[in-house]
């Protein structure tokens, strides 16, 4: 059972990254960094992790939480009502969260991205293919929609997430 104590230090720790990556790139962050941000000791911080990687992926865990059971087989799916419900939530969770994404991430916005890319080959290494298609077509969507969406972030979301799922699935539906 989780006690108060240890939610508080993870969500500080949470908290800490977050506010650093405002400042520098991630590969800069240290566990010192952290533990002085957060307010923790040394102790509770290897009590809960191994590494600043360990809590870039609770980050990106927390972020997506809510799509993860749907997004790999989302990938490689070939349904078109399917793309365009899974990319509305995708985006609007991205919206949502834009604040978050661009204070933390203009530094480290690649960094965050391809964790997620690292997420989906993860989650897709189980799979056994019988084309080349169904091989690479999950690593080429993510791939896309994560480069297209970072421009949008990075752009002030000009674009409605209407439009935006629109242009993407111009996209999704030639692969």
């Amino acid at each position: 059972m989780k006690t108060d104590r240890y939610i508080h230090v993870i969500s500080d720790l949470r908290q800490a990254l977050i506010d650093l990556m405002t400042e520098k790139p991630f590969a800069e962050i240290t566990v010192t960094d952290l533990v002085t941000r957060a307010s923790v000791s040394r102790a509770s911080f290897y009590r809960n992790f191994n590494s600043t990687s360990e809590v870039l992926d609770l980050l990106i865990d927390d972020f997506f939480i809510a799509l993860s059971d749907r997004f790999l087989p989302v990938m490689t799916s070939a349904d078109d009502e399917i793309w365009r419900n899974f990319l509305f939530e995708y985006i609007y969770t991205v919206r949502e969260n834009h604040k978050i994404l661009i204070d933390c991430l203009e530094i480290n916005i690649s960094v965050f991205f391809t964790r997620i890319n690292d997420r989906v080959q993860l989650m897709d290494k189980e799979r056994t293919y019988k084309t080349i298609s169904e091989k690479y077509c999950a690593s080429g969507k993510i791939g896309l929609i994560s480069t297209i969406l970072i421009r949008w972030l990075t752009d002030d979301m000009t674009e409605s997430p209407e439009e935006l799922v629109d242009y993407l699935m111009g996209f999704i539906t030639t692969f």
